[in-house]
């Protein structure tokens, strides 16, 4: 009885994440303009999948250009949108350019597989980020503040207290404050030029898998009469 309720169970599933896989593919090639029935998604996904990768790198570096107190505010918030347009754009092409590349009968896995990730990413992304962010704000502190001959004892419990809460900077003076602020604007400096590596990194594994799409079971089976056809 158990079995057969899980086998009902799972292919009730099954079906649900078959269905939701056709409809949002339905879905997001009428939104791309793309024609199911001629399968064009070469020119219309793999290209603007890469060029929106690049795009994304492309704000984190100017991000990371302008993490200073001398630029543009403007200027900052607009990379900001584009890099966060650019990131919304490559959510909707990648999974185009994934169901493209995979048979139809697997794609109520791959959307699994694929929302999974996209929900790792950010607990991961947010734990590397916050890692590499505290490294590197902790030894440009201890840098300057030892630079500047501070105490070690005085040192050490700033450091502390700015590590955890950034406010403490306003109420700085002097040299203290120069140094936290040149130590936090480095600190941001490094994760977003980190983060366009990691675009880099993921354009190229983007590109390399290719805009090809698998061979449908008619075909395979019409080259296999045709090659038992050349044998006889």
């Amino acid at each position: 009885m158990g079995s057969a309720r899980t086998e009902r169970w799972f292919r009730c599933w099954r079906s649900a994440s078959w269905l939701a896989s056709h409809q949002a593919k339905g879905w997001l090639l009428h939104v791309s303009g793309i024609d199911l029935s001629t399968r064009r998604i070469l020119t219309t996904s793999y290209r603007p999948t890469l060029l929106t990768f690049a795009a994304f790198g492309a704000a984190l570096f100017a991000i990371a250009a302008l993490s200073n107190q001398h630029s543009s505010t403007a200027l900052y918030l607009f990379l900001t949108v584009l890099n966060g347009a650019a990131t919304g754009a490559s959510l909707n092409y990648t999974l185009v350019h994934l169901l493209h590349l995979t048979p139809e009968d697997t794609h109520f896995i791959v959307t699994s597989v694929l929302a999974m990730f996209r929900g790792f990413a950010g607990s991961f992304g947010s734990a590397i980020g916050g890692g590499i962010f505290q490294r590197v704000l902790r030894a440009s502190l201890q840098h300057g503040f030892d630079e500047r001959g501070m105490d070690s004892e005085e040192e050490s419990e700033l450091i502390r207290k700015l590590l955890g809460s950034p406010r403490l900077v306003l109420g700085l003076q002097g040299t203290q404050r120069r140094v936290a602020m040149a130590s936090y604007q480095e600190a941001i400096t490094y994760v977003f030029v980190f983060g366009g590596c990691l675009a880099i990194v993921a354009m190229g594994l983007q590109a390399a898998a290719g805009w090809k799409e698998p061979m449908s079971k008619e075909v395979e089976g019409d080259e296999d009469e045709e090659g038992r056809d050349g044998l006889v």
